[in-house]
């Protein structure tokens, strides 16, 4: 049998189970790419919701090489459609007037049906809304998905923006607290205290008395004699001159300015 009878032969066994003659549709160019133009067979159309029900390839006879090709056409059809959720059926000829229907099930192989378990019109239109509504189902699911997920990188960058800005000021904070401590546990230098000051400044002054003294003691004052009177005087006052600059010889330059800062 030829394909073309066979063909024949299959639409009218659809018709006689009530599908509409309008949905059989043959040899319909599914798209044209780089490849050539895809045509099935065989497509039943549900032309009401502009949905394809199945799709139906003939052949003169059948082996396990026609069967591996009729699976690649298949598998072309249904990326050119966008869906894997079509019936596919492989029809080849047993007889002039008979022929064998295969069914390609999920675990993509060809297992052979009746005439009886080929399911109707209604059956095959039912068939694919679920599973259209399978498909959307499975869609919004993924959708709900990618959003949840969204919104848990959202969440996530916002929580690891909070605590970087937290982390942020509880460093700006122990900077400015280390920084006040030490300022004022700094070791600035001491100014020494004035007691070693005060210590030669009283050794020198007992020096001064002292010498006052033995001066007082070795000046006879003698009103008659006015030249050696005067030249006591001067005496005293250079004595008084060396003291003062003796005294200031002992103190160093750094306790001299800190005296003159008190």
């Amino acid at each position: 049998m030829e394909e073309k009878q066979l063909e024949i032969l299959f639409k009218q066994f659809l018709i006689g189970k009530g599908y509409p003659k309008d949905s059989l549709i043959s040899h319909v160019a599914l798209r044209t790419t780089d490849e050539g133009i895809f045509h099935p067979d065989l497509v039943i159309l549900d032309i009401e919701n502009k949905e394809y029900l199945a799709i139906i390839e003939f052949k003169n006879k059948v082996n396990e090489h026609i069967k591996v090709n009729t699976l690649g056409q298949f598998y072309k059809y249904f990326s050119l459609i966008g869906t894997q959720a079509i019936p596919s059926f492989l029809v080849f000829p047993t007889s002039e007037s008979e022929f064998q229907i295969l069914i390609l099930t999920k675990d993509n192989t060809f297992e052979p049906i009746t005439l009886d378990e080929f399911p109707s019109f209604e059956t095959l239109s039912a068939k694919v809304l679920i599973e259209e509504k399978k498909r959307e189902k499975e869609i919004e699911l993924k959708t709900l998905k990618e959003i949840e997920l969204k919104k848990r990188k959202s969440r996530q960058i916002s929580y690891l923006s909070l605590i970087s800005l937290m982390m942020g000021v509880i460093a700006t904070f122990i900077t400015m607290f280390w920084q006040q401590k030490s300022i004022q546990t700094k070791d600035y230098p001491k100014i020494e205290c004035c007691d070693s000051i005060q210590n030669q400044y009283l050794i020198l002054r007992n020096r001064l008395n002292a010498l006052e003294k033995q001066f007082n003691t070795l000046s006879t004052p003698s009103k008659a004699v006015d030249s050696f009177y005067s030249s006591a005087s001067m005496k005293k006052m250079y004595c008084y001159i060396v003291i003062v600059f003796i005294l200031f010889s002992f103190i160093p330059s750094n306790e001299r300015t800190t005296s003159r800062l008190i």
